[in-house]
């Protein structure tokens, strides 16, 4: 699913639930969602939706690697952007059922 798709859908499912947006909001909001994502991680802090999943950054250490039928070559350290799945959203997955039916499995 692409960006474009995403914004499609989730058009479709405000609107089954009579709280239609126009796609351009829904892109606008979108766009936030990621600009704040990005603003945080680059300042070092992580992000954490409850249910869905964390970001956070991690440092990778200076290291060489070698390329197939090549030389070694040497990397610099850097910072790397990591996600990691909640708990309700890896158990929606696992179970093959939909975000909202497995939430409501919980209770």
């Amino acid at each position: 699913m692409n960006r474009t798709q995403l914004v499609d859908e989730i058009a479709q499912r405000l609107a089954a639930q009579a709280a239609a947006l126009p796609k351009a909001r829904i892109e606008a909001m979108l766009s936030a969602l990621q600009d704040t994502v990005t603003d945080s991680l680059r300042r070092g802090e992580s992000v954490t939706i409850a249910g869905w999943g964390t970001w956070r950054v991690e440092k990778r250490a200076a290291r060489q690697v070698r390329i197939p039928n090549r030389e070694v070559v040497s990397l610099k350290p850097t910072r790397v952007p990591k996600w990691q799945a909640g708990t309700r959203f890896r158990e929606a997955i696992a179970s093959g059922k939909n975000l909202e039916l497995a939430s409501k499995d919980k209770s």
